[in-house]
This record gives structure tokens, C-alpha cells and sequence, in this order.
């Protein structure tokens, strides 16, 4: 409830708002060493996956990767990273990988 500009209380609608999960994707393995492997259980190649590190900075940005597709990660030191995951219809999803020596 708030008020309104002569204090008389006024009340919003109540709206209900549904999200539902288009599809499952996953990287494995975590922890990696080399290369980590990114599927798409739609098996839709992902327009956009880009790799982050700790501090948000983008250190690898790779377009139309297929579901199933390898990407080589061995260059980076050992720590935390982030893959942002982008779908044909502009669905983002955050993925955290974790590189070993």
C-alpha cells in the first residue's frame, strides 16, 4: 500500500508473472584443465558465448558455437570464470567454470 498525494491509501493491481525455463544448457567438465564443453539440450548452436573473468572484464568472445562445441580455456591461469551464454532468441544465461592447473 502506498499513499497518494492527499494521504489516502491506494493499492496496485496484484500481477502475476510466470517464467519458464526454454531449455538446459551445460558446461562440463568443471573443474577444467583444457577445454570445457558447452551443449544445448535444443541442440540450437548458441549465438554468442563470452568469457569473463572475476572482475567482469570479457577476455574471449566466440559467435554461432554449436551445441556439443569445444572451447580451449589451457592459456588462462587456474581460478574462476564466467560464460555468458547467449540463444538464437536473445536468452542469456550465466555460467561459472572453474580452470585448474
Amino acid at each position: 500500500m502506498t499513499s497518494d498525494y492527499d494521504s489516502k491509501p491506494v493499492y496496485s493491481d496484484v500481477k502475476t508473472v510466470t517464467f519458464e525455463s526454454v531449455h538446459t544448457i551445460t558446461v562440463l567438465p568443471i573443474p577444467a584443465r583444457d577445454n570445457i564443453c558447452i551443449t544445448d539440450d535444443t541442440g540450437d548452436p548458441m549465438t554468442a558465448v563470452s568469457l569473463f573473468n572475476p572482475s567482469g572484464v570479457l577476455l574471449r568472445q566466440f559467435s554461432d558455437v554449436g551445441s556439443g562445441s569445444r572451447i580451449d580455456i589451457g592459456n588462462y591461469p587456474p581460478g574462476i570464470y564466467f560464460l555468458r551464454i547467449t540463444d538464437k532468441s536473445g536468452n542469456s544465461t550465466i555460467k561459472k567454470v572453474i580452470k585448474t592447473k
